[in-house]
C-alpha cells in the first residue's frame, strides 16, 4: 500500500501544477478592428464614378514590430456614403497599420495611404504608419487617409516598392458544388439526402466565364459527362457584358445582354434562342440602385411594365426583405424577410441580381441567408457549416435540399 501511494503522489503533483499553471495562463483578451476610408484630393487624379472600392489590402505590426498582417485582403460593405471593412480580431494592445490600399472588383489599386517621407505624404494629414490601439470587448474604428492612384503615378510616389501587391489572403473563388435532395425512402443514404447534380467553376483570373453541369445517375451511382452550362462574357473595361444560359444539350438557350446606362442603372436585355436562331421577341428589365435599395423594373412587347421589385439593403449592404408589384393587373408581391450570418458570401455577383428575382438575396448581399420569412410566417432557415476561412461549405436546408462547396 506504502509503494502505491508512493507512486499516485507524482500524478498529485502533476494535476496539482497542472491546474495553478493553468489558471495562471488565461485566455487573450480581444478587440475587433474595421477599416474604412477618408480620400483626399492632390493636384490630379479622378476616379471613374463606375469604380467602386470593392476590398482593402493592409499590412500591419505589432508594438514589437512583429508582422500580424501581410498584406491581408478584406471584403469592403456599403457604408452610408461610404465603405467599411469586414472584422479583424486582435489581441489587446498597441497596433500599427503600415501598409493600405483599396482595390476595386477587378483587383486593381485604386486608391493608396502615402508613407511617411514620400513624395505624396504631402497631400494627407496622417501618412503612414499609423498607431492603433485595441482595446477589449471594442471593436476600434481605423479611417487611412488615401490618394487616387492614377495612370500617371508611381509606385516610388508613395514611398512604396510596386502597387502589385502579392495578395497574401484572398477572397475564396468556388470550385465546385454538389447538390442533393432530401429522400428519406432510399436507404443507401445516412442523412436522407440523394446526389442530385453538380456544378464546377471556370476563371479567367478574378472573372467568372463558365460554369459547368453533370446530372446524378442512380442507376450507375455517378456523374454522366459535363455540360455547359452558364457562360459569361465581359466587356474591354472588365464588366459582365453577356450571360449564356444553356438548357442542356437540346440546342436551347437564353442571352442577357447588359448596358449600364450610368453608375446606378443597368439595363439587361434577354434573348431566346434555338439552334443560334432567335425565337419570340426579347424582354428586358432596368436594375435602378441607391444607397440602401435596388429597384428592378420588368418590361416585354410594347415597353409594358409587367413586374416589379423593391429590395431594402441594411449598412452592410445585405438585402434584408423583397417586396414588389405585377401589373396587367395589379397585384402586390409577397413581402419577404431575409437574416444572415457574418460570413463572407462566395456568391456574389451584382449584376446578376435582378435575374426575375430569383435569388437575388444570394447574388447582391454580403454574407449568407441563414433565415427567410414570409409576413410574419417563417418559411425556411439554413444550416450552414464553415471552413476556417469562414466561407460556407455545407449548406442544409432541413427536409428540402443539401449543397456541398468546394474552393480554389
Amino acid at each position: 500500500m506504502k509503494k502505491n501511494s508512493a507512486a499516485a503522489l507524482p500524478l498529485v503533483l502533476f494535476f496539482i501544477f497542472y491546474s495553478c499553471s493553468h489558471e495562471e495562463s488565461p485566455s487573450p483578451i480581444l478587440g475587433k478592428a474595421t477599416f474604412s476610408l477618408a480620400p483626399k484630393t492632390k493636384s490630379s487624379g479622378r476616379l471613374s464614378e463606375t469604380t467602386t472600392p470593392a476590398f482593402v489590402l493592409l499590412s500591419i505590426k505589432d508594438s514589437n514590430g512583429k508582422g500580424v498582417h501581410e498584406s491581408k485582403k478584406l471584403l469592403l460593405f456599403p457604408f452610408g456614403q461610404s465603405f467599411t471593412s469586414e472584422s479583424l480580431s486582435f489581441q489587446t494592445g498597441l497596433y500599427q497599420l503600415t501598409q493600405f490600399a483599396v482595390l476595386d472588383e477587378s483587383n486593381k489599386i485604386i486608391y493608396a495611404t502615402p508613407l511617411v517621407g514620400s513624395d505624396m505624404a504631402k497631400y494627407v494629414i496622417n501618412p503612414l504608419p499609423m498607431d492603433f490601439t485595441i482595446a477589449e470587448n471594442q471593436n476600434t474604428q481605423i479611417i487611412p487617409q488615401v490618394l487616387v492612384v492614377d495612370s500617371e503615378d508611381t509606385p516610388e510616389s508613395f514611398g512604396l516598392a510596386g502597387f502589385g501587391f502579392e495578395v497574401m489572403e484572398g477572397v475564396a473563388k468556388l470550385k465546385s458544388e454538389e447538390y442533393f435532395i432530401y429522400d428519406p425512402a432510399n436507404f443507401t443514404s445516412m442523412d436522407g439526402f440523394m446526389p442530385s447534380f453538380k456544378k464546377t467553376y471556370t476563371y479567367d483570373q478574378t472573372k467568372l466565364i463558365q460554369i459547368d453541369a453533370y446530372e446524378y445517375d442512380s442507376t450507375t451511382n455517378s456523374y454522366d459527362p459535363s455540360y455547359k452550362y452558364e457562360e459569361y462574357q465581359y466587356d474591354s473595361k472588365g464588366k459582365l457584358a453577356r450571360k449564356i444560359k444553356f438548357v442542356g444539350d437540346i440546342g436551347s438557350k437564353w442571352i442577357h445582354e447588359y448596358e449600364y446606362l450610368n453608375s446606378e442603372s443597368i439595363k439587361v436585355i434577354r434573348h431566346e434562342y434555338y439552334n443560334d436562331t432567335p425565337i419570340g421577341r426579347p424582354d428586358w428589365w432596368i436594375m435602378e440602385r441607391g444607397t440602401s435599395s435596388l429597384t428592378v423594373k420588368y418590361y416585354q412587347l410594347d415597353n409594358k411594365l409587367y413586374h416589379e421589385l423593391n429590395y431594402k439593403m441594411n449598412e452592410k449592404g445585405n438585402v434584408i426583405s423583397k417586396a414588389g408589384m405585377t401589373h396587367n393587373p395589379p397585384s402586390p408581391v409577397e413581402k419577404v424577410y431575409y437574416t444572415y450570418d457574418n460570413s463572407p458570401n462566395p456568391y456574389k455577383f451584382q449584376e446578376l441580381g435582378g435575374e426575375y428575382g430569383i435569388d437575388s438575396e444570394k447574388y447582391l448581399s454580403q454574407n449568407n441567408v441563414i433565415g427567410q420569412a414570409n409576413d410574419p410566417n417563417p418559411k425556411s432557415t439554413k444550416i450552414i457549416e464553415y471552413n476556417k476561412e469562414g466561407y460556407p461549405i455545407v449548406i442544409i436546408i432541413p427536409a428540402t435540399s443539401k449543397r456541398i462547396l468546394s474552393y480554389q
